[in-house]
């Protein structure tokens, strides 16, 4: 439903800017599944997947979505500010995806 639809459906006193106004004030509670939080995490990280490969998103997903000790928390949460796409930037200018050289890594 659309905001002009919400306000004709609803034919309150307020004019529509007023209306509009009001309605992005209203906060959307977040969700308290961690399960829930990391996919929205991990979906607004694959938007990026047009400017960066999807190796370097998968191990920045890994790398964020760490959980804290508490188990209550990933590790995105607990910074005082996180901007996904200067992360991504960060991330792939430092090139934390490359392995030391020299060392190879075997899989089990």
């Amino acid at each position: 439903m659309t905001p002009l639809e919400l306000y004709t459906k609803t034919k309150n006193d307020l004019s529509f800017a007023d209306f509009m106004e009001h309605l992005s004030e209203v906060t959307i509670p977040k969700s308290k599944k961690l399960q829930d939080r990391e996919n929205k995490f991990r979906l607004r990280v694959m938007d990026f997947k047009d400017k960066y490969h999807t190796d370097l998103l998968v191990r920045f997903i890994g790398y964020w979505t760490e959980r804290t000790y508490g188990g209550k928390q990933m590790l995105f949460e607990t910074q005082k500010a996180f901007e996904i796409s200067r992360r991504l930037a960060t991330w792939a200018s430092k090139d934390f995806n490359k392995r030391p050289e020299g060392k190879k890594v075997e899989l089990l």
